[in-house]
C-alpha cells in the first residue's frame, strides 16, 4: 500500500537503505490506488510497467531520480530529518493560509481530471 499512495503525497521521503515493491502481478491482484495511472504519468510507461508488471523493486535513489519521493534521507538520522523538514513547513509565517493556496496552485483541475480518466 505503501509504494501506491506516493504519488497522492505532497511530499514524501525515503531512508537511504529502503526500496519499494509492488508485488501486484506476483499474487494475482489488480494495481491499487490509481496507481496505473500514476505510475506510467510519474516514472514513464517503461519502469512503470517494470514496477506493475514484474514486480520490479526500486531503490530508494531510484525513487527519488523518478520523481516518486521528495528526497531520500540517511537511515540512521531519517525520523530526526523528517520531522525538521516538517517543523521549517509548519513554523513558515502564515503557514494556515499560504500552504493550502500553494497547494491549490500546484494541483491545478486539469491533473485531477487527467488522473480521473
Amino acid at each position: 500500500i505503501g509504494t501506491t499512495l506516493l504519488p497522492h503525497c505532497d511530499l514524501s521521503y525515503i531512508a537511504s537503505d529502503a526500496w519499494l515493491w509492488t508485488p501486484f502481478a506476483r499474487s494475482a491482484l489488480v494495481p491499487e490506488f490509481c496507481s496505473t495511472e500514476t505510475f506510467p504519468a510519474i516514472l514513464g510507461p517503461a519502469l512503470a510497467n517494470d514496477m506493475l508488471l514484474r514486480s520490479r523493486k526500486l531503490t530508494a535513489q531510484e525513487a527519488s531520480d523518478h520523481g516518486l519521493v521528495s528526497e531520500v534521507l540517511s537511515s540512521e538520522r531519517f525520523m530526526e530529518q523528517v520531522l525538521e523538514r516538517v517543523d521549517a513547513l509548519v513554523n513558515i509565517p502564515l503557514a494556515g493560509s499560504t500552504l493550502p493556496l500553494y497547494k491549490s496552485l500546484i494541483s491545478k483541475p486539469e491533473r485531477v481530471e487527467h488522473l480521473a480518466r
